[in-house]
């Protein structure tokens, strides 16, 4: 297992692999490798624990593996993401695991079923700003769901936008958004 990085946070390390066959990458591990633009993951990995990659300013894209299967807290709390991949395979995000991640631009979360999420897993990130790219299956519990509802766009993994949720009752029909809902009575819309 990986307990902390082999280098002691070497300032000319920019890129690292983790060993084949580690399982656990440990708490601070990674803790900032200011110039680490690259780590590569073994699909032997079950949990990042937290802080692993804590204010690492040059990482800004990581692929998780699909044996991953928890997201520790903090885990990359001020880092430099724009762009991360989390499989279906995880099941839990800690509390700020993406906290101050404000250079987001893609999330893309290939899990049907939203994974259990801190709600504020995401706070102070710029997901308002932020693609978030979603199973179709997905779509309508991602939208309903803090904090995955705080995306200010969420399509499809194919990239379509997913169509407007609505439902009629009563010959009422009543649309929803992420944060609000609209209902139209006869030729009369109201919208809050």
């Amino acid at each position: 297992d990986l307990h902390s990085f082999p280098t002691r946070r070497s300032s000319d390390l920019r890129f690292y692999t983790v060993r084949n066959g580690t399982t656990w990458i440990g708490e601070w591990a990674f803790y900032k490798c200011a110039r680490m633009t690259s780590v590569s993951i073994p699909n032997s990995v079950t949990i990042i624990d937290k802080y692993a990659f804590r204010e690492c300013k040059a990482l800004t894209t990581l692929t998780i593996p699909n044996s991953v299967t928890r997201l520790g807290q903090g885990l990359f709390f001020k880092s430099g993401l724009t762009s991360i991949s989390i499989p279906s395979s995880v099941t839990s995000i800690g509390e700020s695991a993406f906290r101050d991640c404000s250079g987001f631009i893609d999330v893309y979360c290939d899990a049907e079923s939203v994974p259990n999420t801190a709600s504020n897993a995401f706070t102070a990130s710029a997901v308002a700003s932020t693609t978030l790219h979603v199973p179709a299956s997905g779509m309508s519990f991602y939208r309903s769901r803090e904090p995955w509802n705080y995306f200010g766009n969420i399509v499809t993994l194919e990239g379509e936008v997913a169509p407007e949720a609505f439902a009629y009752v009563d010959g009422i029909r009543y649309s929803f958004a992420s944060s609000y809902a609209t209902v139209v009575a006869g030729n009369t819309q109201y919208t809050g």
